[in-house]
């Protein structure tokens, strides 16, 4: 992400974000462009999504008409958002350059790789940043980044390069592949852990063995979201469903009550992990659920949904008064990825 940065505001004087970043990353573009002294425009999209269920059209309109105003000249954008929005990035792009292309466009693609279907935002982006260990299912967690288009690749290469010598990007394994790549390995190189690489090639050669096509995987975990969706009523938590063309395989469930919105994440998180629910918690009563892609069956649901029934007894700071059945078992097969 500090390459990305370093790359858009090299190029770029304005840049168009979205209140979809990710917080970590958000402060490592405001940072970048302090110091190049360039600027960042963040359009707010999020309720228009989620709660005003405002068309993909129009949110496409929306983004490109700010990049216009603006005068911007950069974009960073996620594929899928943190709690599972899908940005049409093909549109987005293809309406903006109807009036002036982008210098650089950098994807944050860290909950997409793997989980959508990403061939068609490839054309678009100059740097295409992901992870090995969400969706792809490699555990051990080390970042990715592609860059599919010709124009930017030299550019990138010295922009790292440059980084790596000025320990601005001070990461070991970096440091090292770089050196490889160059042939350039010298007696005074730091010892790195590789085991990353390992896991990362082991979970490639599972996913290409598949030979399931990622969009019918995503049709499946979307299936388990609809089911997961269904019993949900009568329960303490409702769910956010957008519209289809932002649907991704990441279900967001919203506490109906105000004294569950008032419960921590950390609270919220350990009362389903003791109940062998891995979830994501925010703030405000959400809580996120990553579909698997295997079939959610009937009594792993019937458990799931007597686990969001009990959820209305927790006490605050996150102490349950009812308790629920033991620990199914089965439940751990359908681990979610994060």
């Amino acid at each position: 992400m500090r390459l990305a940065a370093r790359a858009l505001f090299r190029r770029c004087r304005n840049v168009l974000a979205t209140d979809l970043t990710w917080p970590g990353y958000m402060k490592i573009l405001r940072f970048e462009g302090r110091l190049a002294g360039s600027q960042i425009r963040q359009v707010p999209i999020r309720r228009a999504v989620l709660v005003d269920q405002r068309p993909a059209a129009q949110i496409v309109k929306c983004l490109a008409d700010a990049y216009i105003t603006h005068n911007c000249d950069g974009l960073f954008l996620p594929a899928v958002s943190h709690d599972g929005i899908r940005l049409p990035l093909r549109e987005v792009y293809g309406t903006i350059t109807q009036t002036r292309s982008p210098k650089f466009v950098a994807v944050d693609g860290a909950q997409a790789f793997c989980q959508i279907p990403t061939r068609s935002d490839l054309p678009y982006c100059d740097l295409y940043l992901t992870g090995c260990h969400k969706w792809l299912g490699a555990h051990l967690p080390m970042g990715v980044a592609f860059s599919p288009r010709l124009r930017s690749q030299e550019f990138i290469r010295q922009t790292k390069r440059a980084m790596i010598r000025s320990f601005e990007l001070d990461d070991p394994l970096l440091a090292f592949t770089d050196a490889v790549e160059r042939d350039a390995q010298t007696g005074f190189s730091e010892t790195v852990n590789l085991i990353s690489l390992f896991s990362c090639r082991a979970a490639v050669a599972d996913c290409l063995d598949r030979h399931d096509p990622v969009s019918d995987l995503l049709r499946r975990r979307r299936l388990n979201a609809d089911n997961v969706c269904e019993l949900t009523a009568g329960t303490s938590w409702a769910p956010f469903v957008t519209r289809d063309s932002f649907r991704s395989a990441i279900l967001l469930l919203r506490a109906r009550s105000h004294l569950l919105r008032t419960i921590s994440p950390a609270d919220t998180r350990a009362f389903f992990a003791s109940r062998g629910l891995a979830l994501t918690t925010y703030a405000g009563g959400l809580i996120r659920l990553s579909m698997p892609e295997q079939p959610v069956c009937s009594s792993q649901l019937g458990y799931l949904g007597s686990i969001l029934r009990c959820t209305t007894t927790i006490r605050e700071y996150g102490t349950p008064i009812a308790t629920v059945a033991p620990r199914d078992p089965a439940l751990s097969s359908t681990a979610s990825v994060h």
